[in-house]
């Protein structure tokens, strides 16, 4: 172990080295070594590459031609899929230490942790273990992170409520190791009223958290994004909105008439200046449910982006953001199976990704955003007095649609019941899939993924207003019966009548691949891996995301 001495920046500089040596991640049920060892080296994946190119999915003749010919016909490499990298443990209790006393040396002290599981999902993310080394690929030395948790309004930390304060401090301080002295990391809110956000800074103790990383060097700082001394930033997607598709009259959260699309509200965002300054905008949302939306996870988490303003009611507390449609409210859907929050939820995504500097809706990415989900104690029941409920888990991902339906599975509802998620799938600026043929889940933790998210650690759904229940329960978490043949050694078909998708995935070259099965007849999938494929692997979904995993 190192010097116990160590600096807080030296500590992030050196960490890199020894989780890279510690963790191997895995894939979809298998397990990763989390930092200071545990998992079975017999059992581990090769790390996918980063760089290498592919095109798209499909099965080849493993028998013709050469390996190299056969990648190129055949296989996409591992990063181009979707990865959420999800890090789960059941001793993890509690977050530890206040955010001040986070330990200086990784190992041992950090087993059983809620920083060693915010460690370990961004490590499952990058191609060397390595999470510093991963956010400098987000962000350039002396540029700018802005971290947006989930802190709405005044609330302690223990009921499942907000993003826990010694995990948002933690991410605070690799950001700062990754941005360098030179450049500036803002933790930053947009609370529910304007009014909220001095007490829950107190309420977090993030004033002298804050003073203490400073004082170690750390360009870290507060920022509220209701303060007017943040410039907003007025933004119209116009019909690159996900309201396009509609002609429908929308309403915001106090029921007042937004109007359609083109009347000057609905697909216009008002949106806090910093946000769109930043370099990297790191979206670390907690998991809980949601009246409207079903879960809060990433892209729930965005609304905060909009300032609370005097708006049209003068409350000082208006977000003007669409929450429900006319058809919605006549149905009496107001809350459950809502749409509407949904379109707006992919809108504020895309705004975070797409707008310029000049306030512009450009086609290509303008700056990178990471999604974290803060799932050690999820919110149950009603998010604004959630019952906690002890999940023991952290997720992360580049792709917010991949992670809140993984997040979604991981809370046990049925993805396909969330109607709040579909709308980020869709629309002409691209935000991510659900597509369990192009999504991977990375999992660190005991036993397998399916194995770890059973009906036990399952979320009590939204029961005060919305009764959501068993609306979008988890009624399956396997992917049911199957069979497994192997043919001959270069061929593998998998019979099950549940599954939606399936994949061999293999390290050839120096890379990680995966081969799309084919579905041959209803409940048959088959697929060929190539002589000198090495650690083979089936991976197979059904239309919930359970998973299936087996070593070929």
């Amino acid at each position: 172990m190192s010097d116990a001495n160590l600096s807080r920046r030296r500590f992030l500089e050196l960490a890199g080295a020894t989780a890279a040596a510690a963790l191997a991640g895995q894939v979809l049920g298998c397990r990763a070594t989390p930092l200071g060892g545990r998992g079975d080296a017999g059992d581990r994946a090769a790390e996918p590459g980063a760089d290498a190119s592919g095109t798209p999915q499909g099965v080849g003749d493993a028998s013709t031609g050469s390996l190299d010919s056969y990648l190129k016909r055949s296989a996409v490499p591992f990063s181009k899929l979707s990865v959420v990298s999800v890090a789960a443990d059941p001793i993890v209790t509690r977050y530890g230490p206040s955010p001040i006393a986070l330990p200086d040396v990784p190992g041992e002290a950090w087993l059983g942790s809620a920083p060693g599981l915010l460690w370990n999902a961004l490590a499952g993310l990058a191609d060397d273990g390595d999470p510093i080394a991963f956010l400098r690929t987000l962000v350039p030395a002396g540029g700018t992170v802005l971290i947006k948790p989930n802190w709405v309004e005044p609330s302690y930390w223990y009921n499942g409520k907000i993003t826990h304060p010694t995990l948002v401090w933690q991410m605070a301080a690799m950001a700062a190791a990754a941005v360098g002295p030179e450049g500036h990391v803002l933790v930053a809110e947009g609370t529910a009223e304007a009014s909220d956000w001095g007490p829950i800074v107190r309420y977090t103790g993030s004033d002298h958290t804050v003073a203490g990383q400073r004082a170690n060097g750390l360009p870290v700082r507060l920022v509220d994004l209701d303060a007017a001394r943040n410039r907003r930033l007025s933004v119209y997607l116009g019909r690159l909105s996900r309201f396009a598709s509609s002609s429908q009259v929308y309403f915001d959260a106090h029921s007042g008439r937004m109007g359609r699309l083109g009347d000057g509200r609905v697909g216009r965002y008002l949106i806090a200046r910093p946000v769109i300054d930043a370099d990297l905008v790191i979206d670390f949302a907690k998991a809980k449910i949601h009246c409207s939306a079903g879960v809060t996870l990433g892209l729930k988490n965005l609304l905060g982006v909009v300032p609370a303003n005097d708006g049209p009611y003068g409350d000082n507390a208006s977000k003007d953001v669409p929450h429900s449609s006319a058809d919605e409210r006549a149905e009496g859907h107001v809350l459950v199976a809502n749409r509407t929050l949904g379109y707006s939820m992919a809108d504020l995504a895309a705004v975070t990704t797409y707008v310029a500097r000049d306030g512009s809706v450009q086609r290509k990415a303008q700056r990178n955003v990471l999604y974290v989900v803060d799932g050690i104690v999820s919110g149950g029941n009603y998010q604004h007095n959630p019952t906690p409920k002890l999940t023991g888990w952290v997720a992360a991902s580049r792709d917010p649609v991949a992670l809140d339906h993984v997040g979604t599975r991981c809370l046990g509802f049925d993805v396909g019941k969330v109607l709040s998620l579909t709308p980020a799938e869709r629309g002409t600026l691209h935000l991510g899939t659900a597509n369990p043929s192009r999504l991977a889940v990375v999992y660190s933790g005991p036993g397998s993924f399916g194995g770890y998210f059973t009906i036990a650690r399952k979320v009590r759904a939204e029961q005060v207003k919305a009764r959501w229940g068993s609306l979008i329960d988890l009624g399956r978490y396997t992917v049911g019966a199957y069979t497994l043949l192997r043919p001959d050694a270069e061929t593998v078909e998998l019979r099950a009548a549940k599954v939606t998708a399936a994949r061999v995935e293999y390290s050839a070259g120096g890379h990680r691949w995966a081969a799309r099965l084919s579905l041959v007849r209803p409940g048959v999938w088959r697929g060929a891996i190539p002589a000198g494929a090495e650690h083979p692997r089936l991976v197979a979904f059904d239309s919930h995301l359970s998973m299936l995993t087996r070593v070929l």
